[in-house]
């Protein structure tokens, strides 16, 4: 009557994981889980297993650099952080409709849209080494992330104006002058407050 379903599994070429975080911490239902391969009717089968008796499921998965992982923020916006990484996670979906996430996931190529009240959109490039750990509620994630934003022009005397103030006049004069300028965003903390 109460089964357990129990699932390790490595990502191959193709695979996509999509995390979505939103201000509901509820999981009403299990829309997530699709199953490419089968016969069409294995998930309607699934839900109805879940619905009925209830179901356990954990999934052990060894996540390697051929799956497309998207920790969306807002979709509508484009807030996104989307990467291909290394780790191992360990997530569960119980009886009751808990969900949980354990695991480390070290990031090796990735890209970011910036977003910021629908007037800044800005794509950053996230560093390879960055690192995401949960330990339980997928919403308490602990992030380590460094992402970069390249083109951008600007006079140097805006960051050096007390500094140039005594400065010889060729020296400002140079400091005037656009300079191309890497901007670094460092993202460390809680993954829904981070530090930045």
């Amino acid at each position: 009557d109460k089964l357990d379903l129990n699932i390790y599994g490595k990502s191959l070429r193709g695979t996509s994981i999509n995390i979505p975080f939103s201000s509901t911490r509820e999981t009403e239902e299990l829309s997530f889980i699709r199953f490419v391969d089968g016969k069409a009717d294995s998930l309607a089968r699934l839900e109805d297993m879940v619905q009925a008796k209830g179901l356990n499921i954990f999934l052990n998965l060894d996540v390697t650099d051929d799956a497309d992982i998207s920790l969306i923020f807002d979709e509508k916006s484009g807030d996104i952080i989307r990467g291909r990484g290394n780790g191992n996670l360990r997530m569960e979906v119980t009886r009751t409709g808990d969900f949980s996430m354990f695991g480390d996931y070290e990031i090796s190529q990735g890209k970011y849209l910036f977003t910021l009240y629908d007037l800044v959109n800005k794509p950053f490039e996230v560093k390879p080494g960055g690192r995401i750990s949960w330990s339980g509620d997928p919403y308490e994630a602990r992030i380590q992330i460094d992402a970069k934003y390249s083109g951008l022009s600007t006079s140097l005397s805006n960051f050096l104006s007390s500094v140039l103030e005594t400065a010889p006049q060729e020296l400002r004069r140079e400091a005037g002058q656009p300079t191309n300028v890497d901007v670094i965003l460092h993202l460390n903390g809680e993954l829904l407050k981070p530090d930045i």
